[in-house]
């Protein structure tokens, strides 16, 4: 097994991959660690647990000075570095990150870590940095969904279609289950006009019960196709509480607002 294999990965700037635990029973666990930590505060394996745990429970800070001690105690040591990427993902510190995740990628071409500095440089709308990171794992025959789902997102703000719909045909047998992949896939259909199949997609990403951004764009988007402005709203407003940022939720947001008849809502979506 990778050296790699038990470190989480980075979906999202506020959420790792860490689905069997609610930050409230990370809250739990991080407390019986630290605990631990008070006897044996060099104990590295203890330190990376706290890590998980802070980082699962939003405690940024706390995640820091946990990987701090760890990296005092082993500087060299590949997965505390790689943990520290993570925290500084976490820290919004993408430069810094990069520079990490390229240095252990030097080391060892393990794909999680070049899951971790594609996310990066997704993250930096380096795009074609991203795609170069991921390519030489696409071609495996056991891609793994969350190394999928980036690598759609990539070519889609790239605009290779042709490209991203071949590849979302290929992976969909091993990743139609996943809702990640099947909202990122719904977005790029969506975006190829093929509606059917992109209602579809994202109909199957929000049944499973998760609620990715892009199929709850998707589904609003047609929604509001449909004339039914106030599916779209509550679809969209859903949306920016995963990413109040998100120009095209709220650009779709204000055209529903506008077509239910609340134009100075519509107007204020709209300008931001």
């Amino acid at each position: 097994m990778a050296i790699w294999a038990s470190i989480p990965y980075h979906r999202a700037t506020a959420r790792l991959i860490m689905q069997t635990r609610t930050p409230t029973s990370a809250e739990s666990e991080l407390e019986r660690v630290e605990r631990y930590l008070a006897s044996d505060p060099g104990n590295t394996l203890l330190l990376l647990k706290a890590v998980d745990l802070c980082l699962c429970a939003g405690r940024i800070e706390a995640a820091r000075q946990h990987i701090d001690a760890a990296r005092q105690q082993a500087p060299l040591d590949p997965v505390i570095q790689h943990q520290q990427g993570t925290v500084l993902i976490a820290q919004g510190k993408l430069d810094e990150a990069a520079q990490v995740f390229e240095a252990l990628l030097g080391q060892v071409n393990d794909p999680n870590i070049a899951f971790n500095l594609a996310f990066v440089r997704y993250r930096q709308h380096r795009f074609a940095q991203a795609r170069a990171t991921l390519q030489a794992f696409m071609n495996s025959e056991e891609v793994s969904p969350h190394m999928a789902t980036l690598f759609v997102r990539v070519l889609h703000h790239m605009g290779e279609f042709p490209e991203a719909l071949d590849f979302v045909r290929r992976q969909m047998p091993g990743c139609d289950g996943d809702p990640e992949f099947l909202s990122a896939a719904s977005l790029l259909l969506f975006d190829d006009g093929q509606l059917e199949e992109a209602q579809r997609l994202s109909d199957a990403a929000l049944v499973a019960g998760a609620r990715p951004l892009e199929a709850l764009v998707v589904a609003g988007s047609l929604a509001l196709g449909r004339d039914d402005p106030h599916a779209a709203i509550t679809l969209l407003n859903e949306a920016l509480t995963i990413n109040p940022a998100d120009g095209r939720s709220r650009a779709v947001l204000g055209m529903a607002t506008l077509m239910n008849g609340d134009t100075a809502a519509a107007e204020v979506h709209l300008q931001r």
